[in-house]
């Protein structure tokens, strides 16, 4: 900031968290739920969760058993290969293996699914947990409804993805007004898009170029 000054301008990109928002109807059968936990890995391993888009947090809309059940899916589709996302990754760090250890002391209240070698750990929890999920580490959070999961959302949310797509309509005034900037349909927190494409709730690229306006009018001697 101190190099800031007329003709600099200083564009910065806060740290962002991302999470999901998944209706019941993903409990319609064993089949969909396993299509939906995919859906759900493939915004986790975005680039490994290094990305800001990777999702951390996912709202399940349904009680435990239900949580529970998504949870223990999600965490078998962690360990498979996606585009942006090795389904090996790297082994989680010591400190959230700390965490999650003294979590497991704790059934029923939290649930603990897969383990610390890199292939996907997932934590079902009543609230958030106090630790920020790193390396294919998801936190499940079972919400009576999409707007309940809504309310977690912050100035410092970037992507929500949701299931099912057109059950946006239900959370997208109110996820716009706690500050996010990407709503997408789940799994598409990743996508190929085009250059010069909002991010992070601005145009980046228009902030980066320096505009001039010229508006003196055409030249006389141009009109003959």
């Amino acid at each position: 900031m101190r190099y800031a000054g007329p003709g600099l301008e200083l564009v910065a990109f806060d740290p962002k968290v991302s999470i999901s928002l998944v209706g019941r109807e993903a409990f319609a059968s064993d089949e969909v739920l396993r299509d939906v936990a995919r859906a759900g890995a493939a915004d986790v391993l975005s680039f490994n969760q290094d990305a800001c888009n990777a999702s951390r947090y996912q709202f399940i809309e349904g009680d435990e058993d239900d949580a529970d059940r998504y949870a223990g899916q999600l965490a078998l589709a962690l360990g498979q290969d996606f585009r942006y996302g090795d389904g090996q990754g790297p082994l989680v760090p010591s400190d959230i293996r700390e965490a999650v250890d003294v979590l497991r002391e704790m059934e029923p209240l939290y649930r603990v699914f897969g383990g610390y070698d890199g292939k996907g750990l997932v934590i079902r929890s009543e609230e958030m947990v106090d630790f920020h999920p790193i390396c294919k580490t998801v936190n499940v959070v079972p919400v009576a409804s999409l707007r309940d999961g809504a309310r977690y959302a912050t100035v410092a949310t970037q992507t929500v993805g949701i299931y099912p797509p057109h059950r946006v309509t239900e959370v997208r005034d109110a996820l716009a007004c706690a500050g996010v900037q990407r709503i997408v349909a789940l799994g598409e927190s990743i996508s190929d898009g085009v250059g010069g494409y909002p991010h992070d709730g601005m145009f980046p690229i228009h902030r980066f170029m320096k505009w001039v306006s010229e508006e003196s009018g055409p030249n006389p001697e141009e009109k003959q």
